[in-house]
């Protein structure tokens, strides 16, 4: 009499090869990851950037940038108060990028600064 179904052996051979390509697969798809959020924490600190800037020209004022470096990496921008130059006042939230996008900011400055 025939039965149906796989032997010991197939099912071993199935189980070994599946564990050489998760092996294989799963640091490259790990590197993948880590390299997308070092690109999307770049393009959101670019766009920061741009945002001070044009802070800086639709004010008429000085406008600056802050970083905090390391794992709780920070940012926000700051620029003059409309109705009182003197002041100054936050352009948006401060940016958690480092918790967000799983990186480490290194900044060779704590701000900077656009002059209209």
């Amino acid at each position: 009499m025939r039965t149906r179904g796989f032997t010991f052996i197939e099912v071993l051979i199935v189980m070994v090869l599946i564990g050489i390509i998760a092996a294989l697969g799963i640091p490259r798809i790990r590197d993948a990851i880590q390299k997308n959020n070092v690109h999307a924490a770049r393009a959101a600190l670019g766009t920061l950037v741009a945002k001070a800037r044009a802070g800086a020209v639709q004010r008429g004022c000085k406008s600056a940038i802050h970083f905090t470096s390391g794992s709780g990496g920070t940012v926000w921008i700051t620029a003059c108060k409309v109705s009182n130059s003197a002041l100054t006042d936050t352009l948006g939230g401060i940016e958690q990028l480092a918790a967000r996008y799983s990186v480490t900011l290194t900044a060779g400055a704590d701000s900077v600064t656009f002059i209209r």
